[in-house]
Parts: structure tokens; sequence; C-alpha cells
């Protein structure tokens, strides 16, 4: 009967307080109360339990937007983040992608063939992948780049999985940087797709973009041992990488329809550099001693930053709304008392 009273259990309300906590704190800070008030409307009568059901679409609820969070706390962040994703991860992993192709093009051509590739270059597989859904993003087929970017992903950590199973920790620490390049983009594409509308790119720009890549990557394969060169052959040291990669985030961050890229593209920055495998022609001096744990440091790390980054982003954001109301609030003072100045005017001529 409509208004009637629902009295539920402070077991009940208890239990759907906690799982809620679980998801990130600015969407709890969004929505946790709408969430909250959903639940306890919809609990049957005597309902001393969330059921089942309920449990586990709110923990696969709360993993996806774990999951998410790094491209934004709201849609238009995430529309914004993926639309510049899209464009930004394909440039920044062509180079590595040309450079462990390259690589496995010339260990085919040594004696042991299939076997020099995989003591050589583990992670051919996913970069042939990768590329395959790179080219199809070009040719604005999302659904297709998407299930190849996934592909590719689950193969990469694959990879990782198997070096550590075979006691190759260092190249599994190695490998691990362009594993969450990897991910990034299969968790861009997936969300952009499940938007329903491919980036809006004109054919020119999907043209640059391919002629870009193509120009940086087609030099690193035919000359690069490992992806520590640029387009050139020309090795930076590494306090160069450090001035180049901050000048960039600065700049993505500088600009509006950037912005939202920052908290994924230093993610996957660190968690290369800190594999060691380069970024942008340098490498750090290798460790001696590599184990388990410096992997999952290495994925820690990226997590932490990428959280940060993404706090600091959304503080941008709070400041440049609050900026845009001002200005608003403002512009509108202005045209009241222009009116009200006319007004008194005409009254006493």
């Amino acid at each position: 009967m409509t208004g009637e009273k629902v009295f539920v259990t402070p077991a009940l309300a208890r239990d759907y307080r906690r799982l809620t906590a679980l998801f990130p704190y600015s969407y709890r800070r969004a929505h946790q109360a709408e969430m909250l008030g959903h639940l306890l409307a919809a609990a049957a009568p005597g309902q001393s339990r969330p059921a089942p059901g309920e449990r586990s679409d709110l923990l696969r609820a709360a993993a996806r937007e774990w999951l998410l969070a790094p491209l934004g706390s709201t849609p238009r962040q995430r529309r914004g983040g993926t639309e510049a994703l899209l464009l930004l991860l394909p440039l920044l992993l062509a180079l590595p992608a040309a450079a462990a192709l390259g690589g496995a093009a010339r260990a085919l051509g040594t004696a042991d063939g299939p076997g020099a590739v995989l003591a050589l270059a583990p992670m051919t597989a996913p970069w042939v992948l990768w590329a395959a859904g790179a080219l199809a993003l070009v040719a604005a087929s999302l659904p297709v780049a998407r299930g190849l970017f996934v592909a590719a992903a689950v193969m990469a950590w694959l990879t990782i999985a198997l070096l550590i199973a075979r006691g190759e920790l260092l190249a599994a620490f190695t490998a691990a940087g362009w594993a969450v390049g990897h991910t990034a983009c299969a968790v861009v594409s997936a969300e952009r797709a499940a938007w329903g509308s491919a980036p809006a790119w004109s054919v020119g720009r999907r043209i640059g973009v391919l002629v870009a890549a193509l120009a940086a990557g087609l030099p690193v394969m035919a000359t690069a041992p490992y992806p520590g060169l640029g387009p050139l052959g020309v090795s930076l040291s590494g306090g160069a990488t450090v001035v180049v990669i901050v000048v960039g985030l600065i700049a993505l961050a500088w600009s509006s329809r950037l912005r939202q890229s920052v908290p994924i593209v230093l993610g996957v920055v660190s968690a290369v550099v800190l594999g060691r495998t380069g970024m942008f022609g340098s490498r750090l001096a290798p460790l001696e001693v590599v184990d388990l744990g410096n992997v999952l440091g290495l994925l820690a790390a990226s997590a932490i930053l990428t959280a940060l980054a993404r706090w600091v982003v959304n503080r941008i954001d709070e400041l440049a709304a609050a900026r845009a109301r001002l200005g608003d609030d403002v512009a509108g003072l202005t045209t009241t008392t222009a009116r009200m100045t006319v007004s008194d005017r005409a009254r006493v001529s």
C-alpha cells in the first residue's frame, strides 16, 4: 500500500552500510545515501540480512567502480578521460610495441627461432594483439579494438605469471610496466564501448595518429635492441626522461580536454620507469636482485601514484567549477546592477 512504513532491523541497515562502504570515497560521497535509501526501501518485511544476490551485485559494482576510478568519479570525467586516452595511449605505447616486435623478428632469424623469441622477447604475443587492437581503433572499429586490447592484457599477465613460475623474476619485473599499459588500454576501450559510441575522430586525425605512430615506431623496429631508443636512435639520460615526463604531465593537466587522462598516463609511465624498461629513451640502472616483492611493489607504487593523480585532478576540476560559478555570479550581479541603474535613471527622467 502506498505510504506504508517498512521497518528494517538494525543488522540489515548495518550490513547495507558496510557493503556500500566498499565503494570509492568520491562515489560514496555522491551516492551512498541514495543507495542506502533504495536498498532499505526495497527490503522485504522481516528481512534481517542482505539477500545473496544483493550482496554479489554490490560487490561487483564496487569492484567495477574501483577499476574505473582512475578514469574519473563522474560520467563527464570518464567520457573526457576515455576520449583523450584512446588517442594518447596508442601514441605512448607505439615505441615499445615497435621495439618488441622488431626484437621478435630478429630473434626469429636466429638459429633457435621461436625458442629465441620466448627467451628474448616474452611479451611478443601481447604486443602483437595490442598492435592489432591499435589498428582497429584507428579504423574506428571500437568493439574489435576492445576485444584485442582485453586479449592483450590477459596474455600480458599470463606471461608475467609464467615468468614468475619459471623463476625469471627480473623479466617479470621488467614486463610489469607494459602489462599495466595493456590493462589501461583494455579498461579504457571497454568503458568507452559501454558508452555505445566511438571517439569522434575525423579521418584526418586518424591518419595523423597512424602516421605519427609509424614514424616513431618503424625506425625503432629496425634498429633498437630494446625499447629504450627514440625514433632517431638517440638515448636520453635519466634526468632528461624525468623532465620530459613532468613537462608532459603538466601540459596534460593544463588542458581541460586532456586533464582526465593524467592519472592513467602517470600510472603507466611510473610502472614502466620503475620497471627499468625505459621511457622515451632511457633505462634506469638495473637492480642486482629482484624478487616477487619488487614486482608487487612496482604495481602498488603505480596504483598509489594513479590515485594521487586522480585526487589532484579532482581538486583542479572543483577549483575550475568554483571559478566558473563565481564568474557567473559576478556576471549576474553586474547585469542586475546595470538594470537597476537604467531603471533609476528612467525614474529620475
